[in-house]
């Protein structure tokens, strides 16, 4: 179908929708309102929850790498400097309120893994009975070696190299 040719068939569909006068255009606009509303709102609540979600998966990034750089060795100490972290890192954006609800320290392999849950209230999927939407963010971080490194510097001036 040509641009021209679906112009003017629009334009009549259009044209005889205007002069119908039975009630029948009404009835379908209200019958395909409410839908529409849902899509539409939809796409807004989901903009949302990815916004929530970015910013709850930077603050677990934050948490697990000021964790990890701590000098501290006890595990519960470690998840209140990520707690701290994460609550000053979240504050402000869409997941402000959510939290950090998994935290394990592995000396072995000197590996701090944490996980913030949250959900976001939704404004428009409330009318299909949707009220809230869940986000999950993880991360992990291998600690670093603590204590000095030394770092030697071998310049060699022969014409071996």
């Amino acid at each position: 179908m040509t641009p021209v040719r679906f112009r003017e068939t629009l334009a009549a569909f259009l044209s005889r929708g205007r002069r119908d006068t039975s009630g029948v255009v009404a009835v379908l606009f209200a019958i395909s309102a409410v839908p529409l509303l849902i899509g539409i709102g939809a796409g807004v609540d989901y903009s949302r929850l990815s916004s929530a979600r970015t910013a709850a998966q930077s603050a677990a990034d934050a948490a697990a790498l000021a964790a990890a750089s701590s000098r501290i060795e006890t595990e519960v100490s470690m998840k209140l400097v990520a707690d701290n972290y994460a609550a000053a890192n979240l504050r402000g954006s869409n997941a402000d309120g959510s939290r950090i609800t998994e935290f394990a320290y592995q000396s072995a392999k000197r590996e701090v893994t944490l996980a913030i849950t949250g959900t976001v209230p939704t404004t428009f999927m409330g009318i299909a009975g949707i009220h809230s939407l869940a986000y999950r963010a993880e991360a992990r971080a291998i600690r670093g070696l603590n204590g000095t490194t030394e770092l030697v510097l071998v310049l060699d001036n022969t014409w071996s190299m």
